[in-house]
């Protein structure tokens, strides 16, 4: 006698798949839609894209645009800078956390209460765009590439 090979599924199973399916479908919709408009924009002709009424397919299909961007000098400046934020923002940030993390997490650590009250504070509540632009100019960080990692506004 032959076994069956797989699972019966009850009908509210299938119901449960078939609105969990639906739901998943209409997210997905939801998140890649921007990128299918900014993409069709991005290969419309400019002029035309001023007028509205582009979704997700270009009405006067032009790559004059990306000729326009990647003929300008600095866009490899921009480029490192979000490269080199990325790879130095990820290694400064684990590390110091990874820093944190132990010496808070070590029992004999006298002022821990403090230590943390005072991180979890910093997270709520800062300075101030006016009083973090004010030290950012004092630390001579403005205009630098330094001041992205410095930012506390």
């Amino acid at each position: 006698m032959k076994q069956k090979v797989g699972i019966q599924l009850s009908k509210g199973d299938r119901i449960f798949n078939l609105a969990n399916y639906t739901f998943l479908t209409l997210v997905f919709i939801a998140t890649l839609y921007p990128f299918l408009n900014v993409l069709a924009i991005s290969l419309n002709d400019s002029t035309d894209t001023v007028r509205g009424g582009i979704y997700i397919w270009p009405r006067e299909f032009t790559l004059e645009n990306y000729r326009t961007i990647f003929a300008y000098d600095h866009l490899l400046t921009g480029f490192m800078n979000s490269v080199l934020r990325t790879v130095i923002g990820t290694v400064l940030g684990v590390f110091s956390s990874a820093m944190v993390a132990f010496t808070l997490s070590r029992a004999d650590f006298h002022g821990k209460k403090f230590v943390s009250t005072v991180l979890v504070l910093t997270l709520y509540f800062s300075g101030g765009l006016i009083p973090g632009y004010m030290l950012m100019r004092e630390l001579h960080l403005i205009n630098t590439f330094w001041v992205t990692f410095f930012q506390v506004w």
